[in-house]
């Protein structure tokens, strides 16, 4: 699920969320795995300049694990990583036209 929210013009903020839901297997069931990002895009300059903050699994919920139950035994295991990071990206646009010109293959395939 990805949303996308413009509160004004040459900003936009993006929440995206990811749901699986846990999985029988013959054993037992694998654990529901979820997590929310979030991103915020601000246009800056003459329209040139992006700058970008993203948070990931922003309420730190991401683990793996499996319960596994039969008659002769019980498994219980679970895993969790540190998913949550911050991420700063700078992009600068330099406004040019791009022609078919610049793009042929000036290579010569003699030899």
């Amino acid at each position: 699920m990805i949303n996308n929210v413009v509160p004004r013009p040459g900003v936009k903020l993006q929440v995206a969320g990811n749901y699986d839901s846990s999985i029988a297997t013959p054993q037992g069931k694998l654990f529901v795995r979820y997590f929310v990002g979030i991103g915020f895009l601000q246009k800056s300059g003459k329209g040139d300049a992006r700058l970008c903050r993203t948070v990931t699994d922003i309420f730190n919920t991401f683990k793996i694990g499996y319960i596994k139950n039969k008659a002769a035994f019980s498994n219980y295991r679970y895993g969790k990583a540190a998913t949550t990071e911050c991420i700063l990206t700078f992009a600068w646009f330099f406004k040019f036209a791009l022609n078919e010109k610049s793009l042929e293959n000036k290579f010569a395939t003699d030899y």
